[in-house]
Parts: C-alpha cells; sequence; structure tokens
C-alpha cells in the first residue's frame, strides 16, 4: 500500500474543530485499507483512466476520527 493525504482545518474560526482531509492510495485490494479502518461509502464507474487497466472505478472510502456512538 502506498499513498499521500493532505490535512487541514475547516476554518480558522468556528469550524476549527472540524478538518478537511483527502488520501490518494495504490493498493491492490480494497481490503488492505479496510484493514486499517476505512470503508467503502461509494464508487465513481470509469473516474480513473489507469496507464495499464484503461478506465477503472476509483472507491470513496472514509475514516472516522472518533471511536463511538454520533452525538
Amino acid at each position: 500500500m502506498v499513498g499521500t493525504f493532505y490535512l487541514k482545518p475547516d476554518s480558522l474560526r468556528l469550524g476549527a474543530h472540524g478538518a478537511n482531509a483527502g488520501y490518494v492510495g495504490a493498493c491492490r485490494r480494497p481490503s488492505g485499507w479496510q484493514r486499517n479502518g476505512f470503508e467503502v461509502v461509494s464508487t465513481l464507474p470509469g473516474a480513473f483512466s489507469h496507464k495499464q487497466l484503461g478506465y477503472v472505478d476509483p472507491l470513496v472510502m472514509v475514516q472516522g476520527l472518533v471511536e463511538g456512538p454520533t452525538p
């Protein structure tokens, strides 16, 4: 598994407790990300042009930062 990310505050004022983050990674199987706590929430049909495979479906995945029930 290999990847990159960014993380920044939503806002410098009232939204400073939230964050925006983006991850881009390559893994042969989504299970590699799922073992690290990510959940597949959507698929983008044919949205990525792979050099060898042509157009493939990237996955939209999320990972919560806080454990437990949502307030």
